[in-house]
């Protein structure tokens, strides 16, 4: 019979304190992701032993802990040889936790709505730093008969903040498991975990982010390590270097649209700007609503396809005279997430969508 049939009552709702204390914990967290302070080897170390034993296993002896300044020598030496590794080390895969893990163990004492607000917020409001995939793609290839080490980093920030959240506030012992790992990671830019030894990495020496917390550079690298590694993005989105080293000015728009990686044309794009696509590709208005527009920009990708991007183009007036801007916007409303307009065709719904205005808001006077 499972936890479930047993008549376990899962807490539903969150005290004033308890809610105040989720802001607290995205702001330490963005702080963490965010960070290119030097690391703390000690609190690293310290903060993996506390992780190993309470995961009930071996701990290492200091000369198999090793440091490192950057994630790729860090990646290309955590590797084991996986033969007899499991059978030596029986709790090893213990030590690979997830959000999706951690959130199955949390279901247990809280309701799915309140799991939902606190990963919502959490994601929403915590940068997001190079992840692990970005460094293997330029790592070395593993020895034949090895297999790779568990990662953590600045990346895991927006889940381990959850983590952190429901240990320390709630006291859930699942979480507090993790307590350990937390602290190596808010110490370090990468942590990798093998059977036989330890890998740390240095944070960034260079890390740089747009307002919706997502890597983001236009005129140089948006992560640089303290190896000298280089990482170039747009918007989250990684980018090849001639895109930035490029002025926006000197982009040309057939260039950009033969751009075979649809992620990629796109970020592009809205360096190109679309004051300019509006000077020089066919679109279309699909509603305006006092003053403000929601536009459609047709551009043809090859010979037979067509790409559509949307915009908001918005108009105000303040203290120095009118304003104007045009706001990338989903064009689908599987695009929308959460609380999507009725009718994303209409321009005063997206607007609001846009400005994260709720359905039910009225608007008694703008400024």
């Amino acid at each position: 019979m499972g936890w479930t049939k047993r008549g376990v009552v899962r807490i539903n709702k969150l005290t004033a304190k308890q809610e105040g204390q989720i802001i607290v914990f995205a702001e330490k967290w963005n702080r963490i992701a965010r960070s290119t302070e030097p690391w703390d080897q000690e609190a690293v170390a310290a903060g993996i032993r506390r992780f190993y034993k309470a995961m009930g296993c071996r701990q290492l002896q200091r000369g198999r802990i090793h440091f490192t300044e950057g994630p790729i020598a860090a990646y290309n030496y955590a590797t084991f040889k996986w033969e007899g590794s499991w059978e030596r080390h029986p709790n090893f895969s213990k030590l690979d936790p997830s959000e999706w893990a951690i959130r199955c163990l949390l279901a247990r004492t809280f309701e799915p709505a309140i799991l939902k607000h606190v990963e919502d917020f959490m994601h929403r409001n915590i940068a997001r730093s190079l992840s692990i995939r970005r460094v293997a793609q330029n790592g070395k290839n593993m020895p034949e008969g090895h297999s790779r080490g568990y990662f953590f980093g600045q990346a895991d920030a927006n889940w381990l903040a959850i983590v952190d959240y429901f240990a320390t506030v709630h006291g859930n012992e699942h979480c507090q498991k993790l307590e350990g790992l937390i602290q190596a990671v808010q110490s370090c830019g990468f942590v990798g975990l093998m059977p036989e030894k330890i890998i740390f990495s240095n944070r960034p020496e260079v890390a740089k982010f747009d307002d919706q917390g997502r890597l983001h550079c236009e005129d140089g690298p948006a992560f640089i390590c303290r190896q000298g590694w280089r990482w170039f993005y747009l918007a989250g989105v990684p980018i090849f270097e001639k895109y930035i080293k490029t002025p926006a000015d000197d982009l040309k728009l057939a260039e950009i649209l033969a751009e075979p990686n649809a992620e990629i044309r796109t970020a592009v794009l809205r360096k190109f700007g679309f004051q300019r696509l509006l000077a020089t590709t066919h679109h279309r208005i699909i509603s305006e609503a006092a003053g403000n527009a929601l536009i459609e920009f047709k551009l043809k990708i090859g010979e037979h396809h067509n790409e559509y991007l949307r915009t908001l183009r918005l108009t105000w007036q303040d203290k120095t005279g009118a304003k104007e801007t045009l706001l990338p916007v989903p064009r689908l409303a599987r695009q929308f997430g959460e609380d999507c307009p009725e009718n994303v065709n209409d321009c005063e719904q997206v607007r609001r969508w846009t400005l994260g205005w709720p359905k039910e808001a009225l608007a008694v006077a703008e400024t």
